[in-house]
């Protein structure tokens, strides 16, 4: 008589192993989706913009940069020096490094080239990159607009990162930038509180997996303030929402 007893134990084996096997499935799966986290948008709206940011427990501010008719960087008419770059060594911000994501109006490269120097006295507490080498620090600046993302990245030393952002119209620039940034009202027509309409939530989740395969993180900009559009766009791969209402993102996030 054959004995059965080996195929059993061989079936077994293998059924333990499949388990195991799917189980690792479902860790990975689970390991790849992260939490997203919020940027404060439109500085103009807040007295002490970094500061009720840092304590909203943002990852990061938004700021929209231009030139005075002193020579000097100012943001919505007040001193940047004075808003920001003066006030960092006083804070001590849970994220880090907390993003600074500042849009440049005007002449770029005149803005680059004050910014440079008006860094200097606080280039340790930012991130710098040396090479392929990046310096750690406590906060990183993103910078977009019409960005001379060339004479950024010919820099040997630079405290500072470039933004890509995707919109209508839109190709120069994308593959030197360091973050990817998509402005969402202007791609996508979608209310945020049913489901996203399938062509658009694929187009999207394509270029947030590009994006992250290259290397880059991603910051949606002007998408639905909704639980409900979080939740979608997060599991799409969503790294940043840039939002007006910090409080409400927070509750999403504890509910999440």
């Amino acid at each position: 008589m054959v004995s059965i007893l080996p195929s059993i134990k061989s079936l077994q084996t293998n059924k333990c192993l499949i388990t195991a096997f799917a189980l690792l499935i479902v860790l990975f799966a689970n390991a790849q989706v992260q939490t997203p986290s919020c940027i404060a948008a439109d500085d103009a709206k807040r007295k002490l913009p970094l500061k009720e940011a840092i304590q909203s427990k943002c990852s990061g501010v938004s700021i929209k940069l231009k030139l005075g008719k002193d020579g000097n960087l100012t943001c919505n008419g007040k001193s940047f020096s004075d808003v920001y770059l003066k006030q960092l060594p006083n804070v001590n911000p849970e994220s880090n490094p907390f993003l600074l994501v500042a849009q440049f109006e005007g002449d770029s490269s005149k803005i680059a080239t004050v910014l440079n120097k008006t860094l200097m006295p606080y280039k340790e507490l930012f991130c710098s990159l040396n090479g392929n080498e990046e310096s750690s620090g406590k906060f990183k600046l993103l910078l977009w607009g019409d960005i001379p993302y060339a004479e950024t990245h010919a820099l040997k030393v630079r405290s500072f990162y470039t933004l890509y952002m995707m919109q209508k119209g839109s190709s120069k620039g994308k593959s030197q930038a360091d973050v990817l940034g998509i402005d969402f009202e202007n791609l996508y027509n979608w209310n945020g509180r049913e489901s996203m309409p399938n062509m658009q939530y694929h187009g999207l989740q394509t270029n947030l997996k590009a994006a992250h395969k290259a290397g880059q993180k991603t910051i949606l900009f002007d998408a639905p303030e909704t639980f409900n559009a979080w939740n979608i766009l997060s599991n799409a791969g969503t790294d940043f929402f840039v939002v007006s209402d910090t409080e409400k993102f927070n509750r999403f996030l504890k509910d999440k």
